[in-house]
């Protein structure tokens, strides 16, 4: 039985018959709309043309840095994880990987953004009281406006970072 059709017997079930005179094509986009590619057509042969999991593992730390900044899935080094700035796939388009198991767990990006934020904060006003002798009101200019404007660039790097490293600690697999 189709997911239509699955969805149309839970309506008949309920007794709602409007509900399942409205159900319609995009109501069943909806509810394909977060999962894998594998599980999208139950219909077709199988799951053979997705690569294996870790087929191109992270090794070092370069190969960690160049999936964080360009926000590629860390599994396959190939789909993307995020489907707009703020919002990330739960699933890789690609090879399927679930990205976020439980809620929460990519609070650690959070922490790694603030840290990286401060301490780029800390080491910028330094250089620049220091060593090239700026004004206050210039530093407060300057300082103020990166304090707000760099997490917000580096919000999905951050994500991007957490999902290597959860990667390296083997928490990134297919269901």
């Amino acid at each position: 039985m189709s997911l239509r059709g699955v969805a149309l017997a839970t309506a008949k079930q309920s007794k709602i018959p409007a509900m399942a005179a409205s159900f319609k094509e995009t109501d069943l986009m909806i509810l394909h709309r977060n999962l894998p590619p594998s599980l999208r057509n139950p219909f077709a042969s199988s799951s053979a043309h997705l690569p294996l999991q870790n087929e191109n593992p992270i090794k070092n730390i370069r190969d960690l840095f160049r999936c964080g900044m360009k926000r590629i899935c860390p599994a396959c080094q190939k789909g993307k994880m995020f489907r707009s700035y703020f919002k990330m796939n739960d699933y890789c388009p690609h090879c399927g990987v679930k990205f976020e198991r439980e809620a929460g767990e990519y609070i650690v990006s959070m922490y790694i953004n603030i840290f990286l934020t401060e301490g780029l904060f800390i080491a910028g006003f330094l250089i620049t009281n220091f060593i090239l002798g700026m004004g206050m009101w210039t530093q407060i200019a300057i300082w103020a406006t990166f304090n707000a404007l760099f997490p917000i660039w580096f919000y999905p790097r951050s994500k991007a970072f957490w999902a290597c490293g959860l990667e390296l600690g083997g928490g990134l697999y297919r269901d």
